[in-house]
């Protein structure tokens, strides 16, 4: 068995995962997983041990005493943690702390906390968003919870036509799963699995190429899983029919139409860019800094003959950015950089994180059944690891995003 293979995964080599990691569990076998709320769920494990799960006996109101913190449990199906927790800052007027982002097209449940004026009166439970995104009382804290304040998160995953593998190479896969490193990729949905742009709208933003990002934002992709409507939308952009485009973009699709508004008004390109939120734009180039990490583990672990021999050396990569001084592990992201003709000229610098990265992430206490041909699997990832990123060494082709 290969210490690694190479990708031949458009979708993967468009995000910098040129390489599989832990061959030795992929089941080759025809068994597929769709991400769906039924079959991916995720429940974040909070920062006291707690889990996030659906409470049923939130009613009422809390009245606030001071300037303390309410815990929600916020539970949602098609929708950002961001669009959710808009949505609860304009139902109480008041600042909403989140730890991280979770996947919208799975069924997740997290912890948010809403920040308290004396004597005023929030309810216990909120319904927002059509029903799509629900807040369920939890307790009072005394801090608000700011990102990476959790311990992980609980995945429940469901794999279909799994009565295809043979019993023992199905076991054995998961044995090294629960014990093995994986290779800590940024995931696919850092980038976008329906249109994984975010990366290069961040490279645009960075380059100071501000047309470029309106482009990278709104015009067609080598890579898209969109509906009809809306490649008519990007297409009409192309054309210049920006009325057009503008109609046709559904309005769940709040930042192109934003952009697409401002130019209509008569906005420079920078201008449109610039009429997101200061939130938009750091996730955009923090999105281009996770696509040449990935580029860096990717070559480390061709180079190094494997993840394993890899680990041995570097347990960590830092994040790419300017400035970074050169040694035995630095020098894979230094060089995906340099190939990449890497260039922070903009404003947009300020966004660029510094830190490190590990190289690698395990997954705790795994456990499985099958029942009925489905594979049922319960697992624990620390913060900032993507489950999707097992599931992509088990299944390769088998794994459908969309």
């Amino acid at each position: 068995m290969p210490a690694y293979e190479v990708s031949g995964n458009e979708l993967d080599k468009f995000i910098g995962m040129t390489v599989y990691g832990r061959p030795e569990i992929y089941i080759d076998s025809g068994a597929t997983f769709k991400f769906t709320p039924t079959s991916f769920k995720v429940f974040e494990v909070g920062d006291d041990g707690s889990i996030a799960t659906p409470l049923s006996d939130t009613e009422g109101e809390y009245v606030c005493k001071r300037r303390e913190s309410i815990r929600y449990v916020l539970c949602k199906v098609g929708v950002s943690t961001k669009d959710a927790v808009d949505a609860l800052t304009r139902a109480t007027g008041m600042r909403v702390g989140y730890a991280g982002l979770k996947d919208v097209n799975a069924f997740t449940c997290q912890y948010v906390t809403v920040k308290c004026r004396p004597g005023f009166r929030l309810k216990k439970k909120y319904i927002l968003l059509d029903g799509a995104a629900r807040f369920y009382f939890k307790d009072v804290r005394q801090f608000m919870i700011k990102r990476g304040d959790l311990e992980g998160n609980v995945f429940e995953v469901t794999i279909d036509e799994i009565s295809r593998v043979e019993e023992g190479m199905l076991r054995r896969a998961l044995q090294v799963a629960s014990t093995a490193p994986f290779p800590n990729f940024y995931g696919y949905q850092r980038f976008g699995s329906r249109r994984p742009v975010s990366h290069i709208i961040g490279q645009k933003l960075l380059e100071g190429d501000y047309r470029g990002a309106v482009d990278a934002l709104l015009a067609p992709t080598a890579i898209d899983n969109e509906s009809r409507r809306v490649l008519r939308a990007r297409k009409a952009y192309v054309r210049g029919d920006l009325r057009e485009s503008y109609t046709l973009f559904p309005k769940s699709f709040h930042l192109e139409r934003r952009v697409l508004r401002a130019i209509m008004r008569g906005k420079s390109f920078r201008e449109a860019i610039m009429a997101l939120s200061p939130w938009y734009l750091r996730f955009f180039v923090e999105a281009y800094q996770a696509y040449l990490f990935n580029l860096a583990l990717s070559k480390a672990i061709a180079y190094s003959d494997g993840l394993d021999n890899l680990v041995s050396k570097c347990e960590v990569f830092p994040l790419p950015k300017p400035g970074l001084s050169k040694d035995e592990c630095t020098r894979y992201v230094i060089s995906v950089m340099k190939e990449a003709n890497f260039k922070a000229l903009s404003e947009f610098r300020k966004f660029l994180r510094s830190g490190a990265r590990e190289t690698y992430f395990n997954i705790h206490n795994l456990s499985w059944e099958v029942v009925d041909g489905r594979l049922s699997v319960r697992f624990m990832l620390r913060p900032a690891t993507y489950a999707s990123i097992m599931l992509r060494e088990f299944l390769r082709d088998g794994l459908k995003l969309v």
